[in-house]
């Protein structure tokens, strides 16, 4: 039989994966955490444009938000400085603390 596999990207298999809230939890915990040693925003804001693909793209966000597409544009722009409780917030999420190292 010579059944090809239909080879997906990255991208793709994360944003799946992140379709289930429990793995989306555990990666933005981990995407903050790296965030908060290395101070990479690009690799950030990436992670959190997979997460909104992973809740049906910016259009969806901002149904379900109070932030319109400007304002989240605004927020998931490089050259921005957002209040990332915004962002979390328009993401579904909560942002809270935990204590480092633990």
């Amino acid at each position: 039989m010579n059944s090809k596999r239909e080879m997906r990207t990255f991208e793709e298999y994360l944003v799946e994966r992140l379709k289930d809230q429990e793995n989306a939890q555990g990666f933005l915990t981990v995407i903050l955490e790296e965030y908060t040693h290395g101070r990479d925003l690009k690799a950030l804001l990436n992670s959190l444009d997979s997460i909104a693909a992973a809740k049906g793209g910016a259009f969806q966000l901002v149904e379900n938000s109070e932030v319109d597409q400007l304002g989240l544009d605004r927020l998931l722009a490089e050259d921005s400085n957002p209040e990332w409780e915004s962002v979390i917030e328009a993401l579904g999420y909560t942002f809270s603390a935990g204590l480092k190292g633990i």
